[in-house]
Parts: structure tokens; sequence; C-alpha cells
């Protein structure tokens, strides 16, 4: 199958990220209660982003074992994909714009915008690849996104502690 090395590392890449989110609990280990609300939401999106990545990774390889037609494959990992992305943005999206009103939680509008830019982005590639492309590009870089979105929440999350252990 082809990108089949490419999902296989970024499953090892979910799973590294997912691990070191223990390391960013354990280093980030404070008295009940004195995690912040932006601290759980960020730590909420890097494991969400790291799972997901695993799974989305695993999805054509499991697909390409059931279904003989690679085209067939690659357009049902894109409508899962659509419908992932767009119903963890709306889930996501309230809490995003309450964290957001309070300058305490140091949310930062740019990278914000960014990332919703790139799930948008990629929610429109898996559109069209689902209605008219029918091929492995559009997922493996839109996983590809997922997991950059992971590993940022990763470095975010790792400067927050850092920020805190030396004030």
């Amino acid at each position: 199958m082809e990108y089949e090395s490419l999902f296989t590392s970024a499953i090892e890449v979910g799973i590294g990220i997912a691990g070191f989110s223990g390391i960013v609990a354990v280093l980030g280990h404070r008295s009940p209660g004195a995690w912040t609300s932006a601290d759980r939401g960020r730590m909420g999106i890097l494991l969400q982003t790291s799972f997901a990545t695993v799974l989305l990774s695993f999805l054509p390889l499991l697909l390409s074992g059931v279904i003989v037609e690679k085209t067939l494959v690659w357009s049902v990992c894109s409508g899962v994909y659509a419908a992932y992305t767009m119903t963890s943005v709306v889930v996501r999206w309230p809490k995003i714009q309450e964290l957001r009103k309070d300058p305490a939680n140091e949310v930062d509008d740019v990278y914000v915008r960014i990332i919703i830019c790139g799930l948008a982005i990629a929610v429109v590639l898996q559109i069209v690849n689902l209605a008219w492309l029918h091929t492995g590009w559009p997922y493996a870089a839109s996983v590809l996104w997922t997991m950059t979105v992971a590993f940022t929440q990763f470095v975010r999350l790792m400067r927050v502690l850092w920020k805190s252990r030396t004030s």
C-alpha cells in the first residue's frame, strides 16, 4: 500500500507524543486544582490529536486489508477525517472562545487562527478527495497536519511549564 511507511511512522510519533504527555503531567504536577483551564484544554487537545493521529493512521492500513479498491479506501478515509475534524472543532470551539476571553489563559489568537485555518484546509481537501480525487496524498497530508497540531500542543504545554518553573 502506498504511504504505508508514512502511516506507520505517524502511528509511532502519535504514540510518542501521547506518551510524552505523561511527562508533561508529571512535570506539571501541581496541588489539586492548580492546573488552569487553559492547561487542561491544551492537554485535552494534545491527547485527542495524538490518539487521532494513531487511529487515522491505522484506518487506511486496516481498510486496505478489507477493501480491494484503493480509491474506495481513500474515499472512506477522507470521509472519516472530515467528519472527525468538523465534530472536533464544533465540540471544542465554545471552550476555546471562553478561554480566549481571559488574558491570564495566554491563548494565542494567531496560533488558534493558524490551527483553525489548517483544519479548514484539511477538511476541504478531504471533501475534494472524497468527491473527485480518490487518492492518498490529501489524506496523508491531513494526518500529518493533525500530528503537527499534537506536537505544537506538547511544545506549548512544555513552554507554560518551563515558564512556571522559572518564575
